[in-house]
């Protein structure tokens, strides 16, 4: 406990991060406030997780002992915190051209960890954050929401921030041993130090649409069913692809669906002469498939076409030259952002927040708040930033090509996503010298990332030639463990692509290949095998056996009792092609609670707007009256 200050650690932000953060320093001892300008419930997005993003709060869990944690992990456990959300059995992506629907040979997917390890999931962020929120009286978290921070100052001996309180327009002193700015894009000590870079040094330069909105059809309706898949392509994320950009679609089990469109701004640039309403209405109309599910949709609350850094610009990335300072640390989404694809600003705070924690914790013992003690996680953060912008950026680059083009590039994703995850079940991701977000601190992935990239905007790329070196450098990695199998992609895909080898319980010899490669990454890498432990792994094997009987224990007790996890388990299972008989939009069977969609719905609508923030520069289309 850090002497002569009110508090050990001010929080200033109360998202995912924020309040994860808070909830975790306060077990481990740290006295902690949050400051947040806003107040919950909050409509914000990055409402889908990736299995790695889902391990980090597992691993937080299990560095911190917060068993609330689990609604950041599983579906099952979203559900029992009362959330709005959906199971995430796959990435589904399809290839859109104008005019064409999609076909089976422009659809690709991947799919993530099925139970006992999976689903991960999407959830609706104004249930999630406001679920940790509301822990904080029980772990002794002090908590000022309606509360603007107006100056900061520090030296070697502590923090002084200035609040103003919107309850009571008084103004106060708070003295802390440390600082967390977790404001996202709006960052506060980001803009007070000058530390964003007026030109974010990025390759991926895009702008995007988003909102929330009912009468969304289910892909299957639409499109004749994909027995490659497995599932129904809403049982996972939706990922439309076309030239110059991509539109998500995330699920939402009270018939809500989160949709976006992020756009290249070479390709589309913005003309503000036309609303949001009007632009997206417009790209929708272009795609035969995308029309039929999302032609009829509704806005529930306002679309948001926004930039997210200071100047008025549109585009949506923004890095900083720094994330420390005296007495203070960014978090990741105040520190820098490349775009929602791949769902990696989650992702990112949750390796933060595992290596944060336990540093803040022994500071907090033995008073030493050094910069150079944090000196490691900006550096990793730094290498991070750089190979999702690489493999994020050369996607975007892709998509100006064709499907042939983006289908191979994609493939580095699934190579890096597929050895992030296994490297960081076998070191300890408190390290922050160890393997990172997309593998950096891996040399070999991040050789790879750095060599695709230079192909992909190489000035004199064309696209046959191009899309060969693409698919050459891909099959060089692969073959040592694969061969021919799910990784052999032709040149001109000719089929549904569907990669399965990381889930659990699917394709056992996929997975023993997934393995035998795994060991040979590693080994490749030294700094990396020093870190590996390999109990690690073993553990992580065991403890998917034990799942298996556990799960089917609680869900035959829950069946007795709330019913709860029953029913998340049921919705996991409906999603499996098959179980569910068409048509599937509305469909009882794939909603939680019927009778509660229309209050959903209004809290959705009603909840406050983290994008209306002060010298935010967005514009709205009003959501229409129904």
């Amino acid at each position: 406990m850090s002497d002569g200050v009110d508090y050990d650690v001010v929080i200033i932000g109360s998202g995912i991060a924020g309040s994860t953060l808070a909830l975790c320093l306060a077990k481990r001892g740290v006295r902690t406030l949050v400051v947040e300008k806003g107040r919950h419930p909050h409509f914000v997005i990055g409402e889908s997780t990736v299995p790695s993003t889902s391990y980090s709060f597992e691993y937080l869990n299990e560095l911190t002992d917060v068993p609330e944690l689990a609604a950041a992990y599983s579906y099952p456990g979203l559900k029992q915190a009362g959330c709005t959300g959906w199971p995430k059995q796959h990435f589904w992506f399809g290839w859109n051209d104008p005019g064409e629907p999609v076909t089976p040979d422009k659809e690709l997917c991947f799919y993530a960890l099925l139970p006992p390890r999976g689903p991960d999931f999407h959830a609706n962020r104004a249930d999630l954050d406001h679920f940790f929120v509301k822990l904080f009286p029980k772990y002794g978290v002090a908590y000022q929401d309606k509360t603007t921070v107006l100056g900061f100052d520090s030296d070697a001996t502590s923090a002084r921030l200035t609040v103003k309180s919107e309850t009571d327009a008084t103004e106060r002193t708070v003295t802390a041993a440390y600082v967390v700015d977790c404001t996202g894009h709006a960052s506060f000590l980001a803009k007070k130090f000058g530390l964003r870079k007026e030109d974010p040094e990025l390759s991926t330069n895009s702008r995007s649409m988003f909102g929330h909105f009912k009468n969304v059809k289910f892909l299957d309706d639409v499109l004749p069913p994909n027995e490659e898949v497995g599932f129904l392509r809403d049982g996972g994320t939706i990922h439309h692809m076309f030239k110059g950009g991509w539109m998500w679609g995330i699920r939402f089990d009270s018939g809500i669906m989160s949709v976006g469109i992020t756009l290249d701004r070479d390709v589309w640039p913005l003309d503000e002469s036309i609303t949001p309403d009007e632009e997206l209405r417009t790209i929708i109309d272009r795609y035969p498939t995308v029309k039929a599910a999302l032609g009829e949709m509704v806005p529930v609350r306002p679309i948001i076409r926004t930039g997210r850094v200071h100047g008025g610009t549109d585009r949506i990335q923004f890095a900083c030259n720094a994330i420390l300072g005296e007495r203070f640390i960014l978090a990741p989404h105040s520190a820098g952002f490349i775009d929602p694809l791949f769902s990696t600003g989650i992702l990112l705070t949750g390796a933060f927040l595992n290596r944060f924690v336990p540093i803040a914790a022994q500071a907090a013992v033995d008073g030493d708040w050094s910069m150079e003690r944090f000196r490691p996680l900006e550096t990793v953060f730094m290498r991070e930033v750089e190979m999702v912008d690489k493999v994020v950026g050369g996607m975007f680059r892709s998509w100006r090509y064709g499907h042939a083009t983006f289908a191979h590039y994609w493939r580095l994703w699934l190579y890096v996503g597929s050895a992030m995850y296994l490297t960081r079940v076998a070191v300890p991701q408190e390290d922050a010298t160890g393997p990172g977000v997309f593998c950096a601190n891996i040399p070999s992935v991040e050789t790879l990332v750095r060599k695709m990239h230079d192909i992909i905007f190489d000035p004199a790329f064309e696209e046959k030639s191009g899309t060969r070196a693409l698919k050459a450098a891909m099959d060089e990695v692969w073959d040592d463990s694969h061969g021919p199998g799910p990784m052999d992609f032709p040149l001109e895909p000719d089929r549904t692509i569907c990669v399965k080898f990381l889930a659990t319980g699917e394709r056992a010899k996929a997975q023993l290949h997934m393995l035998k490669w795994w060991r040979a990454m590693v080994a490749a890498n030294p700094t990396v095998a020093a870190k590996v432990e390999v109990g690690r792994v073993a553990n992580w094997i065991l403890e998917n056996r034990k799942r298996k009987v556990s799960d089917l224990r609680a869900v035959e007790e829950s069946r007795k009792g709330d019913g709860v996890l029953a029913r998340a388990f049921q919705i996991i299972n409906n999603i499996r092609l098959g179980e569910v008989q068409g048509p599937f939009t509305d469909n009882p069977a794939l909603l939680w609670n019927v009778s509660e969609n229309a209050t959903k719905v209004a809290e959705t609508a009603g909840a406050w707007d983290v994008h209306s923030i002060e010298n935010d520069p967005v514009s709205r289309a009003p959501a229409k009256s129904t």
